[in-house]
């Protein structure tokens, strides 16, 4: 025959090269030299944050996780840049699908775009790259009417929740997480509660928001208010 098939199945990556000799009958016999290059083979790479989350709460940590298709090393990033401590995080499982997880602090508010990128331990593999999972990193923050007042006068406090479509509660606490009042429902990212003061000292207050079912619970950071003690009148 003048055809011949050589058929195989590749198991190393890179280009192979191999001797090909034919002979007929008593002629003299011949030989070629070819080589054949094997792609390495494909890999999936796809990130969640947990429960499919799409919202983050600033400055509070939260755990990305990657489901991989081969072992290797996940390089986790935001906005195309490694993440601190996150730029190469081995896959743990012992079987497909593999997975790798990174702790993140978001330092920014906003869309936040994140994504991953796997090098698989064997060269047979091709790296990959997930899609963008975009995250909106929601923040809450206070205000007071007065930073000073009287044992028995009235404060409204005022919470603000970035962005102005959440909805849900605030509620204002002191550093020991007493409940000092609780806002209604938010109206435009804000709402008010009246908090009426009933010891004197110097009393951090903070804001909590409840989130809901789009946007992650939030606190804000605290701020000091002066609460005076009554004046005797001797």
């Amino acid at each position: 025959s003048s055809t011949g098939v050589i058929s195989g199945t590749p198991t190393t990556a890179g280009t192979s090269s191999f001797t090909v000799t034919t002979a007929s009958g008593g002629l003299t016999s011949s030989a070629a030299s070819l080589s054949i290059v094997i792609s390495a083979a494909s890999t999936t790479t796809s990130i969640a944050l947990p429960s499919s989350a799409t919202t983050a709460t600033y400055n509070s940590s939260v755990t990305i996780t990657a489901t991989v298709s081969q072992p290797g090393n996940v390089d986790f990033k935001v906005g195309g840049s490694s993440i601190s401590g996150c730029s190469a995080k081995a896959s743990s499982s012992s079987s497909a699908p593999y997975t790798a997880t990174c702790s993140w602090t978001p330092s920014s508010t906003g869309t936040l775009v994140l994504s991953a990128t796997l090098t698989p331990t064997s060269a047979n593999y091709a790296s990959s790259n997930s899609s963008n999972l975009n995250i909106y990193v929601n923040t809450v923050s206070f205000t007071s009417s007065a930073s000073a007042t009287t044992v028995g006068k009235d404060l409204t406090l005022t919470a603000t929740v970035d962005p102005s479509a959440a909805t849900g509660t605030v509620v204002f606490k002191d550093s020991s997480s007493n409940t000092l009042c609780t806002t209604g429902s938010l109206s435009g990212g804000t709402a008010n509660c009246v908090w009426t003061t009933t010891s004197s000292g110097t009393i951090a207050v903070h804001a909590e928001y409840s989130g809901d079912s789009t946007y992650a619970s939030s606190q804000s950071s605290s701020t000091n208010i002066t609460v005076n003690a009554l004046q005797t009148i001797s």
